[in-house]
């Protein structure tokens, strides 16, 4: 969360990652829940000829946020100060494999709850457990969780789409660090709490 005054003062809040995983068609039901690289992309699997992606799975702990702004007023609220901005950053993990360029990667905030896993091996996908490709938790696939964004579902199909909610970030070299406008979302967010 940033506020921004028109002297150019500028506070911030943030919140922090409460947890995270990776999920991936390539290996519908490995897990990488302890994985400290959150790993997200799209292409093609040699043996088969057939385009496979990951996505990554984060979910941010709001609730001091939430509490300074709604409970407290600590913070500015972004709903009635159209100076407060917020963003969710990722940071790049440099490493020796070939990497993309010129792509966008969109977020989109996920209805489903999900179990982060105890997952490590992002070579070999010699892990199972939950979350993976297939399912949110042991109980619960992504499809019976009807797991969406606005009414949509994004989690098991190739159908996006995206919200007043969702963001994107484009990539020239695809090292830089991930910096999406969710601004939208935690008005929305605010206003269910």
């Amino acid at each position: 969360l940033r506020h921004c005054r028109e002297n150019s003062i500028m506070s911030r809040a943030r919140a922090y990652v409460e947890k995270d995983t990776w999920i991936t068609e390539a290996s519908v039901t490995s897990n990488f829940g302890l994985s400290p690289i959150l790993e997200v992309w799209n292409k093609i699997n040699p043996s088969t000829d057939r385009k496979e992606w990951a996505r990554a799975l984060v979910k941010f702990s709001l609730t001091s946020l939430t509490g300074g702004i709604v409970n407290t007023g600590k913070y500015p609220d972004p709903r009635t100060d159209s100076s407060v901005s917020a963003y969710m950053y990722l940071f790049n993990a440099p490493h020796g494999d070939p990497i993309a360029s010129n792509f966008t990667i969109w977020a989109m905030p996920l209805t489903a709850d999900w179990t982060e896993g105890t997952g490590l091996d992002n070579d070999n996908y010699s892990q199972t457990g939950f979350a993976d490709a297939l399912s949110a938790t042991n109980s619960q696939s992504w499809t019976s969780l009807n797991s969406t964004t606005g009414a949509h579902a994004v989690l098991g199909t190739d159908t996006k789409v995206y919200d007043s909610s969702s963001g994107s970030m484009s990539f020239s070299q695809g090292e830089e660090n991930l910096k999406i406008d969710v601004t939208t979302w935690l008005k929305a967010h605010l206003n269910t709490t």
